[in-house]
C-alpha cells in the first residue's frame, strides 16, 4: 500500500472537461448527420444536373459530405483540445507545487 494521496483533479477542470466533451459529442453528432445529408443531397442534384458517371458523382458527393462534417466540428475540436491542454497545465503545475519544483 502506498502512503501517497492520489492526485485531485480540481472539481472546475473535471466541470470543464465533461462539458466540453459534451459538446463535441452532440457537435460530432450534428456533423455527421449534416454531412451525410449533403452528400445525399449532392449525389443526386449532381445525377440531375451533370453527366457524370456514378463513380466520380459518388466520390465528389462523398467528399462534399466530409467537408460540411469537417467545417461544422471543426470549432467544437478546437474548443475540447484547449480545454484538455488547460486541464494538464493546471494539473502540472499543482503536481509540481506538490513535489516542490
Amino acid at each position: 500500500m502506498s502512503s501517497e494521496k492520489d492526485f485531485q483533479y480540481d472539481i472546475h477542470d473535471v466541470q470543464n472537461i465533461k462539458t466540453a466533451f459534451l459538446d463535441l459529442q452532440q457537435e460530432e453528432s450534428t456533423g455527421f448527420k449534416l454531412g451525410f445529408g449533403t452528400a445525399i443531397l449532392s449525389y443526386f442534384v449532381l445525377r440531375r444536373m451533370t453527366y457524370l458517371r456514378t463513380g466520380p458523382r459518388f466520390a465528389g458527393s462523398i467528399i462534399l459530405g466530409s467537408q460540411i462534417y469537417g467545417f461544422y466540428t471543426h470549432r467544437s475540436r478546437a474548443y475540447y483540445d484547449y480545454v484538455a491542454q488547460q486541464v494538464n497545465l493546471h494539473a502540472s503545475e499543482a503536481i509540481n507545487q506538490c513535489l516542490g519544483h
